[in-house]
């Protein structure tokens, strides 16, 4: 999905999902930041329910591309999703320059827990007929 800066947001549906009974979404995120002003908050939504906020926090930053790095794991596991799509939406709350300040994510996994192939109807990882 990129890189975020300047009051950015990045959508992805990923539509066509097999019968699923639940499913997990994960991803990197990098926010950076060439100075310690600020905050940047970062949104993170499926199917438009907030799910995490993050802020930048300069008490742990590392200097990866710039002066002040914070990297960090978005993990959330929806139970009980059974929609044939799924959206992310990703807001990028900054007023700079992406080339002083924004969020960078990588590695994004899609885990689709898939109901049995003899279920009837699918509620949970077991099957039912």
């Amino acid at each position: 999905m990129g890189l975020l800066g300047n009051n950015a947001t990045a959508t992805k549906t990923f539509p066509n999902l097999p019968s699923h009974w639940s499913l997990s979404v994960r991803f990197d995120i990098l926010m950076f930041d060439r100075k310690a002003e600020n905050v940047i908050y970062l949104r993170v939504y499926l199917d438009s329910s907030l799910r995490e906020i993050y802020s930048k926090s300069y008490d742990w930053s590392l200097s990866l591309c710039g002066s002040w790095d914070n990297f960090l794991l978005f993990s959330s596991n929806m139970t009980n999703h059974t929609a044939n799509s799924i959206t992310v939406e990703i807001n990028a709350n900054s007023t700079e320059d992406i080339t002083i300040r924004g969020i960078g994510m990588r590695n994004f996994f899609l885990y689709v827990d898939t109901c049995d192939i003899s279920c009837a109807t699918c509620n949970g990882p077991t099957n039912v007929r």
